[in-house]
């Protein structure tokens, strides 16, 4: 992690990389802090969380679809 007041890397002011810095925590904050005032579920109200629950739900949805299909493939008598 780049502290502030330490060495610039690649010759970029020490003001420039704070900027960097409060830019990530903007970021951070949008995706996970801010989201958790919306709301979600009691135990984890983060919606980026939810949203990311929802995507591994999907996958593991479509892993079952696939297994299945190449079962299915596999159980046809050649010919």
């Amino acid at each position: 992690m780049i502290r502030a007041g330490g060495p610039a890397p690649e010759g970029r002011p020490a003001p420039y990389r704070e900027a960097v810095r409060r830019a990530g925590q903007v970021l951070y904050d949008l995706a996970v802090v801010v989201t958790r005032e919306v709301g979600g579920i009691p135990g984890d109200p983060s919606i980026t969380r939810a949203e990311l629950r929802a995507v591994a739900a999907d996958l593991r949805y479509t892993g079952g679809y696939l297994s299945s299909a190449a079962r299915a493939s596999a159980c046809r008598a050649p010919e």
